[in-house]
């Protein structure tokens, strides 16, 4: 992935190489600084350069410690002052000279940016990204030598510092100035190899892998069966590995040879050793397992990643592989928990077999399929807690084994459980929804109160209010499409949607236009006393919540007791209002004031004026025509119409012949006061407005506030 840069020699500045041709440079400008005896190659393994403990052990070094072994390795001590004067004087690179010698990274200072001199130490540097990312300081340290020789180089420069670990330098472009800067390489570096183990995005997943020899295609290359994800990090750094000759080279070159991946190890070992020890890094005992409680029944178990994506079998025989597959909620996706004493099986419900591990074998990468009961350890399983109301499924024999999708796809594996997070190896249990939910619904909180919206806009908050079943505002169309539902309001047209898309706690939910993302994709799971969880359906660790057992809708982790805030009954709805009728119109600002024409003729503008219910010009037929409504006037035969079907704040409001087109379909949505809003069908932003309080009738953006110029009360003739 990252493209590595040569350094310089005598005067002359180079320019940018490729990885496998810098690194003899590097041996003769620093052979006095590092290990002459490379460490042996023969137990080189492509396929576990690292081991995933090794990678992840963040207190290896505490900052002192990183310190010390920089200045052991290089303690600046080139003082040639002509030789500093002629490199500033020819080069547009800079160079740091203070208390009579070059100063080396053992000795520099960084700000935020790519000035020298001033700000946090090197080691510092170091140990705050291992200790943010979770990541082992000595990996940083070797991949700072490895890319640029920057822990053994006695005269490094900015322009060395500012691409320090070679993030952001592809083989084929030039680096990018984004990354540029000695912190900002070694954060990014850091995130990205933890981003690797826990689970996240890389082209070399576990398993098989062809890798190349050389950035040239030519140079041939050979399939790696990669067996750690610290290992795969490594090449999605540096898409590499070393041939024949590379190996028996040492430090040294050879014909098509790539070196990156062979002197991460090499310096490893030669500076720290035990680079494939796995330590204690993953022992996990029953006892540190914090367990969350499944009660026995029917359950989905859903990967916690975008999707989404349901535990299964593939067939129905002994040995049958278990799959993470497009949820379905077909019987093949469903599983019988049964807690016994200390553990619990999982069986599925097609096919009568249990979770198993293969062979009863505990190892990295071995495949979990289903097997005839027989009480092994190989088929018992705990849950444990997580964060965002996931659970890891642990064996209750081996707790460090948990279950895992082999890089993200769908095999179902045992892998040893992650430090932090792995979205791999974190999954949801959802009871089993038996049915489809399509179909118009009141969606009914625990304090009986029913789910609405109070507007027609986009961003409105979803709120629960005061039964009204019969109002549109609180009937939901709950429509199945593929493996998800959208919930559409019936009133405003617009879908339940996560507020911006982002899923943490406490985030609002809000009705939006469709567009079938992911903030508004849910799946619905049932509940012993009739009532559902409403889970997202890319993230089904969250839920509809009720914040606090009030009125804000929100999406909350799941919890695994019984929570009435997360727990909703659908009500089929009943049939909504039907407004159609003669009424005066008036204004809810003004109720001495009513809507009226002054002649018969199209385009006579519509004016409030003193209310007088017995006339004809103030009398007001509303028709219903498929989803919205006409207005029609008793006297003029005419309808009401938006002048010359322009929508824009301050047109006016005439009287027309009718002629269906937008400008003359209306809907109405009821407030809580009793009194209307009456918005436009086609453009419902825009709704019946008084002009300033006044006589004239117009359209105007509906406002968020209470504004009494755009309620209108019903008076049924």
């Amino acid at each position: 992935m990252q493209k590595r840069r040569s350094k310089r020699i005598g005067f002359v500045l180079l320019g940018v190489f490729v990885a496998v041709f810098l690194f003899s440079f590097l041996v003769q400008k620093n052979k006095n600084n590092m290990s002459v005896n490379a460490a042996s190659l023969a137990n080189f393994d492509p396929g576990y350069i690292i081991s995933d403990y090794q990678m992840g052990n963040y207190n290896s070094m505490n900052e002192a410690e990183i310190q010390k072994f920089l200045t052991a390795k290089n303690p600046c001590s080139n003082t040639n002052y002509n030789y500093y004067k002629s490199l500033s004087a020819n080069s547009k690179y800079k160079w740091h000279w203070a208390n009579g010698h070059f100063v080396c990274l053992s000795e520099e200072r960084f700000g935020d940016g790519e000035e020298i001199g001033s700000g946090q130490s090197a080691a510092h540097i170091i140990w705050q990204a291992a200790q943010d990312y979770k990541i082992n300081p000595k990996v940083l340290i070797v991949l700072l030598q490895k890319e640029t020789s920057l822990i053994t180089d006695p005269i490094p420069n900015n322009g060395d510092y500012r691409k320090a670990t070679g993030y952001g330098c592809p083989d084929t472009a030039a680096c990018s100035s984004k990354y540029y800067g000695f912190k900002n390489q070694i954060r990014n570096a850091a995130k990205l190899f933890r981003t690797v183990l826990d689970g996240g995005w890389t082209n070399f997943p576990l398993g098989n892998n062809y890798v190349q020899y050389n950035p040239n295609k030519d140079c041939g290359g050979s399939v790696v069966n990669i067996r750690s994800l610290a290992t795969s990090a490594l090449y999605r750094y540096t898409p590499y590995q070393p041939n024949a000759g590379a190996l028996a080279a040492g430090y040294g070159t050879a014909y098509c040879g790539a070196y990156g991946n062979r002197n991460f190890y090499l310096y490893f070992q030669d500076w720290f050793g035990g680079i494939t020890s796995n330590g204690n890094f993953n022992n996990v005992k029953y006892n540190d397992v914090k367990q969350v409680n499944i009660e026995s029944g029917e359950y989905n178990i859903l990967a916690a990643t975008n999707g989404p994506k349901a535990m299964g079998t593939v067939g129905a025989s002994d040995g049958g592989n278990v799959q993470a597959v497009s949820f379905n909620d077909s019987t093949n996706q469903r599983w019988q928990i049964e807690k016994k004493s200390g553990y619990y099986l999982i069986r599925n419900k097609n096919t009568g077999k249990v979770l198993d591990i293969a062979n009863g074998i505990n190892s990295n990468l071995i495949n979990v399929w289903q097997f005839a009961e027989n009480g092994s350890c190989a088929q018992r399983w705990i849950f444990g807690e997580e964060t965002g109301g996931t659970v890891v499924i642990h064996n209750a024999c081996n707790p460090s084994y948990v279950l895992d999708i082999q890089g993200g796809n769908s095999n179902v594996q045992i892998y040893n459980k992650s430090r932090n997070k792995n979205t791999n190896q974190s999954w949801v249990i959802k009871k089993v929804g038996r049915r489809d939910y399509s179909g118009t619904y009141v969606i009914n909180s625990a304090n009986n109160k029913s789910l609405s919206v109070v507007e027609m806009m986009n961003g409105d908050n979803a709120l629960f209010n005061t039964s009204n079943s019969t109002n549109a505002s609180q009937q939901w169309q709950i429509e199945k499409v593929g493996n998800y539902y959208v919930i559409k309001n019936k009133g405003s047209g617009k879908v339940l949607d996560v507020t911006n898309g982002v899923f943490s706690n406490q985030r609002n939910i809000w009705q939006y236009a469709e567009n079938r993302s992911c903030a508004q994709r849910w799946i619905f799971g049932d509940n012993t006393n009739g009532t559902v969880n409403i889970h997202n359906a890319c993230y089904p660790g969250y839920v509809l919540d009720l914040q606090d057992g009030k009125t804000n809708l929100q999406i909350y982790a799941k919890t695994y007791y019984n929570n009435a805030n997360q727990n909703f009954s659908l009500q089929a709805a009943p049939k909504v209002k039907n407004y159609s009728g003669l009424y005066n119109i008036v204004s809810s600002g003004d109720k001495n004031k009513a809507l009226g024409v002054s002649g018969t003729l199209n385009a006579d503008n519509i004016a409030v004026a003193q209310a007088n219910g017995a006339l004809a010009s103030q009398q007001w037929q509303v028709e219903k025509a498929d989803n919205y409504y006409l207005i029609r006037n008793k006297a003029s035969g005419k309808v009401l119409d938006v002048t010359n079907g322009v929508f824009s704040n301050q047109r006016n409001i005439w009287q027309y012949a009718e002629n269906r087109s937008c400008a003359q379909r209306w809907m109405f949505w009821e407030n809580a006061d009793g009194s209307f809003t009456i918005h436009n069908a086609c453009n419902t932003s825009y709704v019946l407005d008084l002009e300033d309080g006044k006589t004239n009738l117009q359209i105007y953006t509906k406002t968020s506030y209470e504004n009494r110029n755009q309620k209108w009360v019903l008076k049924r003739l």
